[in-house]
C-alpha cells in the first residue's frame, strides 16, 4: 500500500521536480537557439521574418503550444499528488517545515497555471498572424529563456525553499541572479503578457 505521508523521496516528490525541471530545461535551450538564429540572420536591423525561418518559427510556436498543454496536465497531476500528502502529513505531525512546504507549492503551482495560460494564449495568437516581425519574436525567446531559469529553480526549491539562494550564491553562472526578483517578475509576467484594451479615445 502506497504510503499517505509527504516524503521528497517518493515517486511522486521526485516526479514534480522532474516535471519543473524538464520544463525549464527545454525552454531554455529551445528559445536560445531560436534567439540565436534570429540574431546571426536579423541583428541589428530586424525586420519581417519570412521564407524558411519564418516556418520554422511558426512551427516551433505551434511546438510550444502543445507542449504547454500537455505538460501542463502532467505537472498539475503530480502537484495534486503530492498537496495531498502535503495536506495529510500536516494535519498529522503539523510540523512548520511542511506548511512552508505546501505554501511555497501551491504559490509555483498558482504561477505556473497563469503561466501556461498565457503562453498557450500567445502562441495561439502568433500561429495565426498573417507577417512576423524579427524583434518581438527575438524579445519573446529572451522571455522564454528567462522563464526556463525560473521553472528550474523552482524544481531545485521546490521542497526546501532556502536552496535556491545557496546555489545560486555557489554557482558562477548565477551571481547576478536574484531569486526574489527573478519570482516576481514571473508571478508577473501572465498580466504583463494579456493584450491590453484599447482606450476610449482609440489608442492603445
Amino acid at each position: 500500500m502506497l504510503s499517505r505521508k509527504f516524503d521528497r523521496a517518493d515517486f511522486d516528490a521526485r516526479a514534480l521536480r522532474a516535471d519543473f525541471e524538464e520544463l525549464g530545461t527545454r525552454l531554455s535551450a529551445e528559445a536560445s537557439d531560436l534567439r540565436r538564429r534570429l540574431h546571426e540572420l536579423y541583428y541589428p536591423g530586424f525586420g519581417p521574418v519570412e521564407g524558411v525561418l519564418k516556418r520554422q518559427v511558426l512551427r516551433q510556436f505551434k511546438v510550444w503550444e502543445d507542449y504547454f498543454r500537455s505538460h501542463a496536465t502532467q505537472l498539475f497531476t503530480h502537484t495534486r499528488e503530492v498537496e495531498e500528502k502535503l495536506v495529510y502529513s500536516l494535519a498529522m505531525e503539523g510540523r512548520a517545515d511542511l506548511k512552508i512546504i505546501l505554501e511555497n507549492l501551491r504559490d509555483r503551482r498558482a504561477t505556473a497555471d497563469l503561466l501556461f495560460r498565457a503562453l498557450a494564449a500567445k502562441m495561439r495568437q502568433a500561429t495565426t498572424t498573417v507577417s512576423l516581425d524579427a524583434e518581438p519574436i527575438y524579445d519573446f525567446c529572451q522571455v522564454m529563456e528567462q522563464l526556463g531559469l525560473y521553472f528550474r529553480l523552482c524544481a531545485l526549491g521546490l521542497y526546501q525553499p532556502d536552496a535556491v539562494k545557496a546555489a545560486l550564491g555557489r554557482d558562477p553562472r548565477f551571481l547576478d541572479v536574484d531569486w526574489d526578483v527573478l519570482r516576481g517578475w514571473a508571478e508577473a509576467l501572465p498580466d504583463q503578457m494579456r493584450p491590453k484594451s484599447p482606450r476610449r479615445d482609440g489608442s492603445a
